[in-house]
């Protein structure tokens, strides 16, 4: 098998915390899934996390990244392109997507799907462990660097729940890295 990409337009943003968006985005974006026939294809097709971006800082829409199962010739994907999923009440189309290896990558708070300029984050984080400082201070400020200077947790993998997230977040091998 193989992964075709697509992604879902006009998606109606959950309002909530920051922190919690993409987490609360993706239990409502695949609740609405159950619901109509070809979400509940596409669910069953769903090869990694859902993962959302915004439109824009002001827009009450946002962008699905969705990564499917597929054959080599992208039979799946196409099935799926032009349709439409009725989420909350508001028509969203189902598009091709290119592999997302251009991702942005926050500088600010080391998370993927927007641009530190347009980061709602109070401070930056460290890309080797997670906390409230730069990578310059990393040595300075963290006590488990004193004890285990190659430590590292990755923040993206942290949030998602993974189990393996002893990397950094601009590790390229982390799984993030990989969509």
């Amino acid at each position: 098998t193989s992964t075709s990409y697509l992604k879902v337009i006009d998606v109606p943003m959950i309002p909530t915390e920051p922190k919690v968006w993409q987490s609360a985005q993706r239990s409502a974006f695949t609740n609405t899934l159950s619901i109509s026939p070809v979400g509940k294809e596409l669910s069953i097709a769903i090869k990694h996390a859902v993962r959302f971006m915004w439109t824009s800082a002001h827009s009450d829409t946002c962008v699905a990244w969705v990564d499917i199962h597929d054959s080599v010739a992208g039979t799946s994907a196409r099935s799926y392109i032009g349709k439409t999923i009725v989420i909350g009440g508001q028509n969203c189309q189902i598009r091709g997507a290119a592999p997302r290896r251009g991702s942005a990558l926050c500088t600010r708070c080391m998370r993927w799907g927007h641009h530190s300029s347009v980061c709602r984050s109070k401070g930056i984080r460290c890309p080797l462990c997670g906390l409230p400082h730069s990578e310059e201070a990393h040595s300075t400020y963290c006590a488990h660097s004193k004890r285990d200077p190659d430590a590292r947790s990755c923040v993206n993998c942290s949030a998602a729940g993974k189990t393996k997230r002893d990397h950094s977040a601009t590790d390229t091998s982390c799984p993030f890295w990989q969509n």
